[in-house]
């Protein structure tokens, strides 16, 4: 987060106009997206807005048992004056959601029993929280979450993979040529904190 800060303070410093188009939440990693130019910025907020030509997917390492192998959750998402604590609400701003399992398994930490499954994510909307939100409403919260998931079992995560932010990265952000006049893709590989986790799930004889 700091050399990010000092390479965003340098451009500015080069009288560059930068527009932050793809935000994460503190303890989630992987990809942000910068524009430089506010008219590349506002076409890049339509074609998100219309849900069309602009692809985000995540990683994610949730805790509870997935019924469906893949599928879409779409709610109302509501965020409280204090900015903290988001919660679901069908009244509220619409978000969709779509996930995929790629590997879920029952292991065992510290004499108890916990369902880890590792899960492919793309956000159709940007919502604050959105992906997190999801997950915790429908009862497969990520792991370490400490907005939304349990504190005891976020204390086993912990002791047993020193894991210290919740288990999301951001891990492909691609943009259709019709959007900028050229095909973008970026990418950030997944991180070795939560990589362990989920090589640990992959190899774990049930």
């Amino acid at each position: 987060r700091r050399a990010i800060q000092k390479r965003v303070d340098r451009l500015q410093r080069d009288e560059q106009s930068l527009h932050l188009n793809h935000r994460l939440d503190y303890e989630t990693s992987g990809v942000l997206l910068f524009t430089r130019w506010s008219q590349n910025a506002h076409k890049l907020s339509k074609a998100i807005e219309a849900k069309k030509y602009v692809q985000k997917k995540y990683r994610a390492i949730v805790s509870g048992k997935i019924e469906k192998e893949q599928g879409t959750i779409i709610s109302g998402i509501v965020t409280p004056k204090d900015g903290k604590k988001c919660f679901s609400d069908a009244e509220w701003k619409f978000s969709e959601t779509h996930y995929k399992i790629i590997d879920q398994r029952g292991i065992v930490i510290w004499n108890t029993r916990i369902l880890l499954s590792e899960l492919e994510l793309e956000i159709k909307t940007g919502r604050k929280h959105q992906i997190r939100v999801h997950c915790s409403s429908s009862w497969f919260p990520i792991i370490w979450d400490r907005l939304y998931w349990n504190h005891q079992r976020n204390e086993l995560v912990w002791r047993e993979f020193d894991l210290k932010r919740h288990a999301l990265h951001a891990e492909n952000y691609s943009i259709e040529a019709n959007v900028l006049w050229k095909k973008y893709d970026f990418k950030a590989s997944v991180p070795l904190d939560m990589w362990r986790i989920i090589d640990y799930i992959r190899h774990w004889e049930q």
